[in-house]
C-alpha cells in the first residue's frame, strides 16, 4: 500500500528520502509525483505550517490542501 504525498512529504522533510537529484530519483522510482511532493514540502517550509489532505469517498481530493483550520 502507498502512502499519501503528505506522508512523503514529511518523510522529506525529517529526512529520510535523502537530498538532491538523489531524492527526485527516490520518490520517483517508489511511485511518488515528485513535483508534487516537492511542491508540498516547499509549502511547509515557506508557511511553517501543516499540509492537511483531505479525500472524497476514499479518494484524494485536489491534491492537498494548504493552512486548513480544523
Amino acid at each position: 500500500m502507498m502512502k499519501s504525498n503528505l506522508d512523503i512529504a514529511n518523510e522529506v522533510l525529517n529526512g529520510k528520502w535523502g537530498i538532491g537529484e538523489a531524492r527526485k530519483k527516490k520518490i520517483t522510482k517508489a511511485g511518488y509525483d515528485y513535483n508534487t511532493i516537492q511542491a508540498m514540502v516547499n509549502e511547509m517550509i515557506k508557511t511553517g505550517k501543516p499540509i492537511k489532505e483531505i479525500t472524497l469517498n476514499g479518494k484524494e481530493c485536489c491534491g492537498y490542501i494548504i493552512n486548513i483550520e480544523v
